[in-house]
């Protein structure tokens, strides 16, 4: 078994003159930092989901405005995404277990981008029914009134 990457990078800094030091120190650096590549697959999949919720709670509200920028949100960063998810990115453990699993179910596989959008925009539409409550769908204003509580406690007008 190989020793971690700082212990190979240490030994390596301690021979050599002031440019071999520099050389190894920033191969270390870049080799040992966090990929920027995870931060944006995270990213894009936290978009994806916010916007499709937030665009599921603003069709419940009649605004189709707010719907149709989020969607558009949620299109754009899901092909991105999925694209991604084509090309042979996977998840990192840790992001699977904190994403809603619409997400993690359709990034296994990838067949279609726009395919595996749809389910989780199914997803997301279900969740935020869930959310208002079936209670507040006997009436057109009751609906609103939880869906748009909803949108502002989820800071809908903030994703983009």
């Amino acid at each position: 078994m190989l020793p971690p990457i700082g212990v190979w990078c240490m030994v390596a800094q301690m021979g050599g003159g002031k440019m071999r030091l520099w050389v190894v120190s920033v191969a270390c650096l870049m080799i040992a930092s966090p990929s920027h590549a995870e931060d944006d697959i995270s990213g894009q999949a936290e978009t994806i989901w916010s916007a499709f919720h937030c665009a599921a709670l603003a069709t419940w509200m009649d605004d189709s405005p707010a719907r149709e920028r989020l969607f558009g949100i949620a299109l754009r960063e899901g092909r991105k995404f999925y694209k991604a998810m084509q090309d042979g990115r996977s998840l990192p453990l840790d992001l699977m277990l904190s994403l809603p699993s619409p997400i993690v179910d359709s990034s296994i596989g990838v067949v279609s981008p726009d395919f595996s959008l749809g389910q989780v925009w199914t997803g997301a539409v279900n969740e935020a029914r869930r959310s208002i409550g079936q209670k507040h769908f006997a009436s057109d204003g009751s609906r609103k009134i939880a869906a748009a509580s909803l949108y502002e406690q989820n800071d809908c007008l903030l994703v983009h």
